[in-house]
């Protein structure tokens, strides 16, 4: 490995872990500060999460060649800011991940490397007192959406949690675009996420035929 890759992929993982500390850190800092006040809790914690973010990129993205990581940037891109008040994200405060689950679609770049152009990323929680999985973030970069390899990531990753023993997985989502790889409103109504959100866009897919109904709080294992 060369100097330069080290001193990149070094930032990278310097980044990774200062944001990881800034969503967990700031979400608890939040409980404290408004207990009671979910809304005023999601406001503190996105705030204090963006203002780490900027800090952070602004201090590592010239020596990593990335905002933080090639993941971090591809969903900084698709989501924005906004992303860090989503519930989806208080799920990921607290869910395990599971990297041997989750997919990445990647091109060959001949003059900067290998270039992101998917993701999809696997958690591994429980809803009631069933273990399961989380899907996301799943992102794709814009001018790659009609290739049709965000559904095939999603098959991948789904089809890598069947084999490890995987029930179910969760995500928060559009139907529309997800009843395509097998998830429905329907088969998640029962399940409750930590935070606001609307109902419909609670998505499961039972990964057995035997599978059965999810229902309860999601929460950590």
């Amino acid at each position: 490995m060369s100097a330069d890759l080290a001193r990149r992929a070094f930032a990278e993982a310097l980044g990774t872990a200062l944001l990881v500390a800034a969503v967990i850190g700031s979400g608890v800092a939040a409980s404290q500060l408004s207990p009671g006040d979910t809304g005023l809790q999601l406001f503190e914690n996105a705030a204090a999460t963006a203002a780490a973010l900027v800090a952070i990129i602004l201090a590592l993205g010239p020596v990593s060649g990335a905002h933080l990581n090639p993941v971090v940037t591809l969903v900084d891109r698709a989501f924005g800011p906004g992303r860090f008040t989503k519930v989806s994200e208080r799920v990921r405060e607290f869910a395990t991940f599971a990297p041997e689950l989750s997919a990445c679609a990647w091109s060959p770049d001949a003059k900067n490397g290998d270039r992101l152009l998917g993701c999809a990323r696997m958690w591994r929680v429980r809803v009631g007192d069933m273990a399961v999985t989380f899907l996301g973030p799943f992102a794709v970069e814009q001018g790659e959406r009609n290739a049709g390899f965000g559904a095939r990531m999603i098959e991948r990753a789904c089809e890598a949690a069947a084999a490890a023993g995987e029930t179910h997985v969760v995500l928060v989502g559009d139907e529309p675009y997800f009843s395509r790889v097998g998830f429905s409103t329907a088969a998640g109504a029962k399940v409750r996420m930590p935070g606001p959100v609307d109902q419909r866009r609670v998505l499961v897919r039972a990964l057995t035929p035997s599978a059965g109904e999810l229902a309860g709080m999601v929460g950590p294992l």
